[in-house]
């Protein structure tokens, strides 16, 4: 038989068993990214804003522990609910909001967990107000013919476990000092907030949710045999022993390019190393950070761009972490430039609070039953900047601002109008 005629035998052969699996893959897909969606969009959430009181003197370490009690993994409870029903863990919107330079606060939650937050803010704030209000979002629209807009999505400049300049390197791990000894790390951000004109407006998220042991390493086919399954969960605790290990290994490097990192002082590498065991000592959450700034385009300037990329640098280190821009809405990726991703879409992401649902697969919820080939491409081909903070790290991006902090455009409450309800769950 002819070669040429061998080969079209073959492919008449098996063409029906590659189309088959390939259809199959695509149900697949698509059935979970269905039914993660469902779901999600049954889950009913509430908008808080919170007002600040007029005298705040404790320290982030009380946002902390409000981020501790909010550690949980409601949600999901079974893997095939996971699987079959698209339930997903819990997540939280925590935002900042800017119009016009008067700046406010707001926390977005699941309606289920009203009682764990509204717990979780008084017992460490007595004097805040959580007010229950319409989502902000829902009275702006973007027209890409009169707005413009610039929107940023944030990445970690290392790996997860390496802390970024918490609120402790400020000073502000003790309670009584006096206002000229406090530096609070949120002042640049409200800085750069309050500086926008009439007209225009900043919004700033960061949408968290529990981190557990939700990272899959997939194995090869010896592995497989050798470790008799597919995959192995770990979670940033273990990231954080491989971390140290090149730490300490880095003298025995051949060359620099063997290692991520420069080589720091052995005076300052114990330091380093206790840094990321505190850091990751600590509960974690998945963060996503997002920001867009828009105006029509009589008011739209571009020149607040910078500071806003940069509105994170006062908690940057060399040795330690950094927030920095993982892409902005003009980027020209080869995603962007194949779907002609928009400012507009930039826009409805934000809207939606979008990081860990509606993608093809949620890569955190990652087993070998629902994607062999492991990826954290959503449907659309977009990769989200996700990562993991820890509490403290996250009260130190996101707390009530001291009393130190003091603008003509940031408002507090003269007094609560009332006190926590006594029957709070504790």
């Amino acid at each position: 038989m002819p070669l040429a005629e061998l080969i079209f035998y073959y492919l008449i052969i098996f063409f029906p068993f590659v189309l088959l699996i390939y259809l199959i893959k695509i149900t697949k897909d698509e059935y979970f990214k269905i039914t993660a969606r469902e779901n999600d969009i049954s889950i009913e959430r509430v908008m808080y804003e919170i007002k600040i009181p007029k005298e705040v003197t404790k320290t982030p370490l009380a946002m902390e522990m409000v981020f501790s009690a909010l550690y949980n993994g409601g949600g999901e409870s079974r893997p095939t609910d996971v699987l079959f029903k698209g339930k997903r863990r819990h997540y939280y919107s925590l935002e900042i909001v800017s119009d016009g330079g008067e700046i406010k606060f707001y926390i977005w939650t699941p309606k289920a967990l009203v009682k764990v937050v509204e717990s979780a803010f008084y017992a460490q704030y007595p004097g805040v107000q959580l007010i229950e209000v319409q989502d902000y979002t829902k009275f702006s629209a973007f027209d890409e013919k009169k707005d413009n807009l610039f929107g940023i999505e944030y990445k970690l400049s290392k790996e997860d476990p390496y802390p970024i300049k918490t609120y402790r390197k400020f000073g502000l791990e003790s309670v009584g000092l006096k206002p000229e000894e406090v530096t609070d790390p949120m002042s640049h951000i409200i800085e750069v907030l309050s500086n926008i004109g009439p007209g225009e407006k900043v919004w700033l998220q960061m949408v968290i949710r529990a981190h557990k042991k939700d990272r899959s390493k997939n194995y090869g086919l010896f592995d497989i045999f050798k470790n008799k399954k597919f995959s192995e969960k770990s979670d940033w605790k273990d990231e954080a022993k491989e971390v140290i290990e090149k730490i300490r290994n880095v003298e025995d490097a051949k060359s620099t390019e063997e290692v991520k990192f420069k080589r720091i002082d052995a005076s300052k590498e114990s330091d380093l190393i206790n840094d990321i065991i505190e850091n990751t000592s600590k509960p974690g959450f998945w963060a996503g950070i997002r920001l867009v700034y828009f105006a029509d385009k009589e008011k739209f300037n571009m020149a607040n761009a910078p500071a806003l990329a940069t509105i994170f640098s006062t908690l940057a280190s060399n040795e330690l972490n950094s927030i920095i821009p993982a892409r902005t809405s003009g980027d020209d990726t080869k995603y962007l430039r194949k779907l002609k991703y928009k400012k507009e879409n930039f826009f409805k992401e934000y809207k939606r609070r979008k990081f860990f649902h509606y993608g093809k697969i949620d890569p955190h919820y990652y087993t070998p039953l629902m994607n062999l080939s492991y990826t954290e491409e959503n449907a659309d081909g977009y990769t989200y900047a996700d990562f993991v903070l820890s509490t403290e790290e996250l009260a130190t991006i996101f707390h009530l601002p001291t009393t130190t902090i003091v603008s003509p455009n940031f408002q507090r409450e003269e007094s609560a109008k009332g006190s926590a309800p006594a029957n709070l769950p504790i």
